[in-house]
């Protein structure tokens, strides 16, 4: 079978997508390229899970929260993966200058994979044994996004340090907290035409007249942007997002600590709660300089 398999290696026909040569007159037109790009072919996608579960294990009894009959489709029953012509996925690593003029070697990604429309869906929702309804993220667009991540700088620091710049829309939102089929009655909470971006314009509360522009900002690698308080001071250092993982020697307990700057603007076109409409809400210009959270097992 071996020598079966090294004569077929051997003698078969050549890929359709084998190397070939560039040309020295080709490579001369190239200068300071780095990094790599990808994209996917033209093909469509439908994901499912029975159930995805998350559970402290150091209780007992254990309990869990529970995503059961979670599905992520498209408009026609599949999402697709193709990027933009001119936003390829990208992944380069190269040397920042933060605003302090400190050097960091950074991972740079474009993600641009998610911006066909999709919906997600999960069926029934639970926690600790108590199920609270259904989720629908309908039809949801993301325009390309930029993730950057860098080692914690410093002697002696460890964790990462990211920002992630994004700008999505999603069509509607729904809470099923009551679906009663005996009685016929379904109680939701629906949110429509949620948008994260940079910025806004148009009257509040008027959603006909929204325009937005600029990614939404998690986190501020490079400085600059968003800074650590109101003091404009302040400004002239980074405020990245941060992901940590650390034990607390005095009580030998282990969490996970994170902290998301943030910096953009919401907007909903409309909010009904149970049939009672609340109309449009808008909260522009969000700095949150720091947003800590911390996931201890057992807290």
């Amino acid at each position: 079978m071996l020598l079966f398999l090294l004569l077929f290696l051997l003698h078969a026909n050549p890929a359709p997508a084998a190397m070939t040569e560039v040309s020295d007159e080709a490579l001369s037109s190239v200068s300071a390229q780095a990094g790599i790009n990808y994209n996917f072919g033209e093909f469509r996608v439908r994901l499912a899970w029975d159930s995805i579960r998350y559970s402290d294990t150091d209780s007992d009894p254990k309990q869990w929260v529970e995503f059961n009959d979670v599905a992520v489709t498209g408009p026609d029953g599949y999402f697709r993966l193709d990027c933009p012509v001119d936003y390829p996925m990208t992944i380069d690593m190269g040397n920042y200058t933060t605003i302090d003029g400190q050097s960091r070697t950074t991972i740079a990604m474009q993600v641009s994979n998610h911006v066909n429309p999709r919906t997600w869906e999960v069926g029934e929702f639970t926690f600790a044994g108590q199920e609270l309804g259904s989720l629908l993220f309908d039809t949801c667009t993301v325009e390309p996004s930029l993730l950057r991540i860098s080692a914690r700088q410093g002697t002696g620091t460890q964790g990462i340090d990211y920002e992630y710049l994004t700008r999505w829309n999603t069509q509607l939102f729904r809470y099923t907290y009551q679906n009663n089929v005996a009685l016929g009655t379904t109680l939701s909470m629906d949110v429509t035409d949620i948008n994260l971006a940079g910025q806004a314009t148009g009257a509040p509360e008027d959603p006909s007249t929204w325009e937005f522009s600029g990614p939404f900002r998690v986190g501020d690698i490079i400085g600059g942007r968003i800074d650590f308080d109101d003091d404009p001071a302040n400004q002239a250092y980074p405020n990245p997002a941060t992901f940590d993982v650390a034990t607390d020697t005095s009580t030998n307990t282990t969490a996970a600590y994170i902290n998301v700057p943030l910096q953009g603007t919401i907007r909903m076109g409309a909010v009904d709660i149970g049939g009672t409409g609340f109309g449009p809400i808008a909260i522009d210009g969000i700095t949150a300089h720091y947003l800590s959270v911390r996931f201890s097992p057992g807290n």
